[in-house]
């Protein structure tokens, strides 16, 4: 019993170091829920899910669930048939778990009607279809492709379209009703208020599998996770580790198990057990727990759904030789111990270290800030940026950017929160909402002074996102209206605090040796908002794409998901912009000198993904004062790293069309 005490407690401190501490894990979910909250909108919302937004790094795909507007899915019937493009569940002729999608409405849009096929007399929403029509339509961006019913870019981002129903299905109803020591009534009643969510993918057993819907409790799954205690989730992630680096890896059985699987394993034992035993120093005996459950699942080939238990997700899964040896290889676990880990590349070293039970303040807030820099300097962020500011692909009026503004900023207020995450979030979100300020239309000067009003805070609150680019974004809205010097003074100040030794793009760490003294007593004494640290240490990337507006006009947008301009190389160019204005031409020339330099700095430029932009940004500068040969040298450079790296460009020619069908689709 004490060596499973001290086994336990061992494991549980490795853990916390590679996957997370409390603290971290926190971190994480928060910062995806503010990414919801901020993407939301009227005719489109995305719902951040997996691994991820459960609060675990394990080198998985984000994954994004993105909730259709234009089809209204209920269980029950209703007598009133004027609504439009209204389904209903009909589940009489599908496995448990799965549904079709019965028309009962008069009155379907010419899309709708196009994805359905007549079945019994009725339309039936052709799953297939909705899944090849949302593939089609991403690969005029990127190499997409399908991952099960998701549709994925190959290499960051998985984004499953899914409709809702606001009910809690019938086929769940006894969920709600069990005996159980976890989870709580109060979250029971939480979860079941939500509805379900449904899947475009069949049951591939079923006739009508191009017919059918997988019914999917996911904002439920991420609820449930949520209320893990640390020591459950990091028997759910060690379960996760097993998986992929020991089963996984061996030939045979390498496709027979998944993490869902494991999902409702934890979720099992866990309404099972009392809540009191999930505790540090009991982590292995509940991980060897659950992994006999698991045994005992495989052997009599039966593990029911955690929500709909005649849903049997073992039913013809495995032979009787594969069944054999994944049996073996799980007894042998259980019967080596943690010995068994040594063949496993994350697991291997978990004994070849000491571990501190308790960290300090600072400790505790430089992981944080490492861990938020690493979320921050993600693609997901830049692709919630783009996606939540879409709402008029072709010209972004200002009216529109309006609205979005002020519901981002009420949404702040709402929730009322002093953690960094949410804040950093909030910000950058801003900076997306003064991007896009528009005054095409408008050529009275009154108007167009009142929207430099309007706009001017939104840019403000984002130099609280970072110590550089959010002064570079405010540089470039006063660069924007011609105010030159005003510029060139924000761009002096983003200079000075643009040094090597800052959080970019997850590559560098804040370690305690980067930090003042008085930082270090400010911490440990609380004297100081985390936010504020984290600002003055942390340095984002300068993207200029689809739907924004203040941008330098010379530079042209960046049909990008994934590369940017590098700060050290947008200060220059931007100071080379003001310095051209002002018709101060030596300058200018030294300006052009200092970008080339900054494009080599292996610190800004960790990948080659932003060398294609920062040489872009060069050539412009020298076909702007002449010098047309070292302008095409750097134009080809650029063309070329943009064909080598095309998987991250689209055309922005395609968004006048993507707008047309999203117009046709919400309508």
């Amino acid at each position: 019993m004490t060596a499973d005490i001290e086994v336990s407690k061992t494991l549980y401190h490795y853990l916390c170091e590679i996957i997370g501490t409390v603290e971290v894990v926190k971190l994480r979910r928060q910062y995806y829920a503010s990414l919801d909250c901020f993407m939301e909108r009227n005719d489109i919302t995305f719902i951040s899910s997996g691994s991820k937004a459960e609060g675990l790094e394990m080198g998985s795909d984000f994954d994004a669930m993105l909730l259709l507007p234009f089809v209204i899915v209920n269980e029950e019937p209703n007598d009133d048939l004027t609504i439009p493009n209204r389904f209903l569940m009909d589940t009489e002729d599908c496995n448990p778990g799965f549904t079709q999608l019965k028309g009962q409405s008069h009155q379907f849009s010419p899309l709708i009607k196009l994805l359905c096929v007549t079945h019994e007399g009725k339309y039936r929403i052709e799953s297939g279809d909705v899944r090849f029509l949302f593939l089609s339509v991403a690969r005029k961006f990127t190499k997409a492709d399908l991952h099960g019913p998701s549709v994925s870019d190959n290499r960051t981002l998985d984004v499953l379209p899914t409709f809702r129903c606001p009910e809690w299905i019938q086929q769940a109803q006894p969920w709600i009703r069990r005996a159980r020591f976890w989870p709580p009534p109060s979250l029971v009643s939480h979860v079941s208020s939500y509805g379900i969510l449904l899947v475009p993918v069949g049951c591939k057993e079923s006739p009508n599998e191009h017919l059918e819907w997988r019914i999917s409790f996911s904002v439920a799954e991420k609820h449930l996770i949520y209320s893990f205690s640390h020591t459950q989730l990091l028997c759910y992630a060690l379960m996760k580790l097993v998986l992929k680096e020991m089963i996984n890896t061996k030939i045979g059985i390498n496709e027979l198990l998944c993490s869902y699987f494991l999902k409702n394993i934890m979720f099992w034992v866990s309404e099972e057990c009392v809540p009191s035993i999930w505790r540090p120093e009991n982590l292995w005996p509940c991980f060897i727990k659950c992994i006999k459950r698991l045994i005992y699942c495989i052997q009599y080939e039966f593990l029911p759904h955690y929500f709909i238990i005649e849903n049997n997700m073992f039913a013809h899964r495995f032979n009787k030789d594969q069944k054999l040896e994944l049996i073996n290889c799980l007894n042998d676990l259980c019967l080596k111990g943690l010995t068994c880990f040594r063949y496993c590349k994350t697991l291997s070293n978990v004994f070849g270290k000491s571990f501190v039970s308790k960290f300090s303040n600072i400790e505790i807030l430089l992981c944080k800030m490492n861990t938020l820099n690493t979320l921050n300097s993600s693609a997901t962020l830049r692709f919630a940026g783009m996606v939540s500011l879409l709402q008029n692909l072709q010209s972004l009026h200002s009216n529109k950017t309006k609205d979005r503004g002020r519901l981002i900023l009420h949404r702040f207020v709402n929730i009322m929160s002093d953690s960094f995450e949410i804040s950093t979030v909030f910000t950058r979100f801003c900076q997306h909402v003064g991007k896009t300020m528009d005054i095409t239309d408008y050529k009275t000067n009154k108007r167009i002074y009142r929207l430099r009003k309007q706009y001017l805070p939104y840019f403000i609150l984002g130099t609280n996102a970072d110590s550089v680019c959010g002064w570079l974004y405010l540089a470039t809205y006063f660069y924007y209206f011609c105010q030159y010097e005003a510029a060139l003074c924000l761009i002096s100040h983003a200079s000075v605090n643009c040094l090597s030794n800052k959080l970019f793009q997850g590559k560098n760490r804040v370690n305690s040796i980067n930090m003042h003294v008085v930082e270090k007593a400010e911490i440990e004494n609380i004297l100081y908002k985390n936010r504020y640290l984290y600002r003055r240490h942390a340095i984002d990337e300068i993207s200029f794409y689809v739907g924004s507006k203040v941008f330098p006009s010379e530079l042209g947008i960046q049909a990008t998901f994934q590369a940017y301009i590098t700060p050290p190389v947008y200060i220059y160019f931007l100071r080379f912009l003001c310095l051209y204005h002002l018709k101060q031409d030596s300058e200018c020339i030294t300006s052009v000198q200092d970008m080339i330099k900054a494009s080599k700095d292996e610190h800004f430029n960790p990948d080659n993904y932003s060398l294609a932009e920062n040489f872009n940004c060069i050539a412009t500068a020298w076909k702007m004062i002449g010098n047309t040969q070292q302008a095409d040298s750097y134009s080809r450079k650029s063309k070329k790293l943009r064909e080598k790296y095309k998987f991250f460009y689209f055309d922005l020619n395609l968004i006048p069309n993507l707008y047309r069908l999203w117009t046709f689709l919400i309508k």
